[in-house]
This record gives C-alpha cells, structure tokens and sequence, in this order.
C-alpha cells in the first residue's frame, strides 16, 4: 500500500530535505502543508498514514489539536518535532501523539522514526486484511480429478509470475479463491490483496472505488479518499466481473496496464504503483467485444495468461473431497460437532450438477447440518433436485403401473398367450429400467451405458425404441 505522508513543519528547506530523504527507497507519497495554512482543516478532507509537524505549529493547545485529530475517521499518526524537554514530551505522548523527537536529532534519525512507524501501520492493516478475508494456498486445492489436475498444472506454472491473469469461469467456481491462493504464494504474498467486486458497485462510484477521488470531485466528496489501486501497491488487485466495467473506465485502466500510473478522480498528480492485475468474469468477453462493449486492446493486455476454472459438474471425483473439507470447516465456523454423511446421501451430490457451483454445494451443505439429525447428514436432508426425492415418488409410481395396480394390464393375462404377456412385461421392465438409470446419471448416456453395462451405441437404440429422450432426464 503506498504510504501518504503529510510534512507541517516550520522550515521550508528542512521539510524539502527530509522528502528527498524519505523518497529515497520508499514508496511514499508526500504532501505539504505550508504555513498559515489551517492544518486541521487539511488533514481533515485530506487521506493520510502520518502527519509529521513542528511543535511551534500547533500553538498553545497541543493536547486540542492531537485530540481534534484523533477524532477523525481513520486519523493518521502524529510525530511531533521541536520539544527538547524529557517531561515535556512525556506530557505530549501522554497526550496521544505518537512520537515526539527532539529538534537537534538529525535528518536520517528522524526518517528512520517515521519509516518505522509507517511499516507498523502498514503491518497491522496487512494483518487485518488477513484476518477479515483469510488465506488460501494452491495447495489447499481438491483436485483429484483428471480435470482439475491438470489445471493446477498451469496454475502453477504462472504463481511466481508477474503476468496479467484472466481467470474465467461459472458462478460459483471460486475464481477469487483461486486468485488468493496464486497471490499468497508468490513473492507478493506479504503485500495486500485487494479484491474489488465490480459488479456490485454503482457505475457512479466504481471509478472513486478503483482510483480514490480528491477533495470536492464530486458532490459529497468531502475528504480525500485513497482508491484500490494504491491500496494493492506492491501486492495484487482482483478485478472480479470485470466485464460490468463501463467503457469509459477500461480506457483508465488499460492506461494502468501499460504505464502503471493513474490519476485520482478530480485529481492532477500521476501516481505510479506497483501491482499485479487479476481480473475474473463469468461472461463471454469474445461476444462483449464484438458488441462494443469491452476494449480488444484492454482484453489484450489482461488476458497474458487466461485460466478456464473447470465447473463442478466436470470434476465429479472432486465432490467428497470438497464435502468434507466444506463440513469440517462449517462446523468449525458455527460450533457444531462433526457430521457423518451417508453413502446415498454422497451419491446424490456426486450425481447432481451443480449449476451454482461450489457456492451452491456450501450452501447445501451448511442447509444439511442446520437440519440433519444425529450428526449425520441423509439424502433426505437436500433439497428435492438433489435428494431426487420427487423422482423417487415418480419412479415408485411407474413401479406400480408395471405391476399390480394396474388392473386392465392383469386383467386380461388370462385371454392371452404366455408369449404375448412375457414381451409386454420384458417390454414394460426394459422401459423402466432404462428411465431409472438415466435418471440416476441424469441424462448422461456413457455413464448411463457404463452403470447397464452396455455399449452407448446399444444404448441409444433401446431409447430410440422406447421413445426416450436424454433431454427428459436432465433434471
């Protein structure tokens, strides 16, 4: 994150002094407030990490202004130059300022305080991004699956790079998992990761959202406000549902791409950042494109490096792995004992297609342990396209027709021939059995061919006679 640092000192040539000292190996940018100008006022409607000031401007009320300042949403530290006096400064820093140095100390000695200082600041909001989002590494991965191993392949490939990354996948996929995991495990991993929703917010805002704003550029912009850009400086930004960005915005953020400079909203002064872009979506950006609405160049630039996340339906083998690693950690998060899960209950995850994803499996899954019983988790426990309870019902239904309940079928056994009741039982039985299994894979024709033992080809030609449609068993 770049640091703001905001210099109120009573000498001109010593404040421009300690700026070329301080801009020396850091990435600070810094800012002055010259005299007679109301520095409370500035540093109110002004972002800053630290305010660096002389004791003689701060008048009579020291312990006024630190408080004023100590108000203030997310208020910077505050070293103090200029008082000589061991009880004096005892007195101020009993006060709330942060440090307070002697007047003789020298420059070098003073810019190793204030460097210091910033690392901690910065360590701390480090952590608390840590703690708020938390961390994942690509070994934390299932991928049991013939597909999904030999996308970590890639994966890996690109962790310790510095590439642009496209990362395209269904909702759900874990897209921003992934970007996480490739992040925590490159040589960026103890800089910020920055996620920005694009989607999510308002066209109006997005813009101060991704490159902060000054004072007064827009109509309630009343202080400063540092964008995600400077916050992921030295780390990575994730871009997610970059496609929603407007067209107006790609042309900035191509600029950033190329230059890795930006301006604020409202603001003048370039500001140069280090960061690595991640960008995600779950639109096709070839046909946005061909629309006009996104920039060839601008995909260009992103898509150095493109990973095509598998959706969960093709990753089949993968699903009791996830299951239990999803179990284990919802019942940590919500304190509930440890939960078994059934074999047909796993089967029917294992069968169903997922179209939300590993989102939608947490969710089933959180709903399962909210209403199972005895620790275990039952098929009955899912909702009905899952649990295939409705089918059950159907099936059970189609049972009885074949059987008793169907009095004009038995009925009239006794006025026909042996050979002509057997066809239409074997027929009827065939018909069954070929609707239950392609239920249970839901369409699926080699699996279905797989579980009869049958070539898929003899298959076809049993649903072809019976007028069966695979289309009809999807869901």
């Amino acid at each position: 994150m770049l640091a703001r640092i905001t210099l109120a000192l009573d000498n001109d040539v010593v404040s421009r002094k300690l700026a070329v000292i301080l801009n020396q190996d850091n990435d600070f940018i810094l800012s002055h407030i010259r005299k007679g100008k109301d520095i409370l006022r500035i540093v109110a409607t002004h972002e800053s990490d630290m305010l660096i000031i002389s004791k003689s401007r701060i008048g009579d009320s020291p312990e006024d202004v630190i408080d004023s300042i100590k108000r203030l949403p997310d208020s910077p530290a505050v070293i103090l130059i200029g008082e000589n006096s061991p009880q004096g400064r005892a007195e101020l820093l009993g006060a709330g300022f942060d440090a307070v140095l002697e007047s003789n100390i020298p420059l070098e000695n003073i810019a190793d305080a204030i460097i210091g200082k910033i690392n901690i600041i910065q360590t701390f909001r480090k952590e608390h991004l840590i703690r708020n989002e938390g961390l994942r590494h690509i070994s934390d991965f299932v991928s049991r699956s013939g597909s999904m191993a030999a996308f970590m392949t890639i994966v890996r490939k690109i962790i310790r790079k510095d590439s642009s990354l496209l990362i395209l996948g269904e909702t759900g996929s874990g897209k921003e998992h992934l970007a996480r995991a490739i992040h925590c495990d490159s040589h960026r991993a103890d800089a910020p990761f920055v996620p920005v929703h694009c989607a999510a917010i308002p066209e109006s805002l997005l813009e101060s959202e991704l490159f902060g704003h000054e004072r007064g550029a827009f109509t309630g912009a009343l202080r400063s406000h540092r964008g995600a850009f400077e916050m992921a400086h030295s780390g990575t930004i994730f871009l997610d549902e970059i496609g929603d960005i407007p067209i107006h915005l790609q042309t900035k953020l191509l600029r950033v791409l190329q230059d890795k400079t930006f301006s604020r909203l409202g603001g003048e002064k370039n500001i140069s950042v280090d960061v690595r872009i991640m960008a995600a979506t779950s639109k096709d950006l070839n046909k946005a494109m061909e629309a006009g609405e996104f920039r060839s160049d601008l995909f260009y630039r992103l898509s150095v490096v493109t990973l095509k996340i598998p959706p969960l339906r093709k990753r089949r083998e993968d699903i009791p792995e996830l299951t239990s690693e999803i179990v284990l950690e919802l019942n940590k998060k919500n304190g509930t004992p440890t939960s078994e899960i059934t074999d047909d209950a796993m089967l029917s995850l294992v069968n169903y297609d997922w179209p939300g994803n590993i989102r939608e499996l947490r969710n089933v899954l959180e709903r399962a342990l909210l209403l199972s019983e005895d620790n275990t988790i039952t098929r009955d426990d899912f909702p009905e396209e899952i649990s295939g309870s409705a089918l059950q019902e159907s099936l059970e239904g189609i049972e009885d027709v074949l059987l008793e309940r169907d009095s004009d079928f038995i009925d009239n056994w006794t006025e026909r021939s042996w050979q002509s009741v057997r066809e239409e039982v074997v027929n009827r039985a065939e018909r069954l059995y070929i609707s239950m299994i392609l239920s249970k894979t839901r369409g699926r024709l080699n699996e279905a061919a797989q579980l009869a033992g049958m070539t898929s080809r003899a298959l076809h030609g049993k649903m072809k006679a019976h007028q069966l449609d695979k289309k009809d068993f999807k869901h």
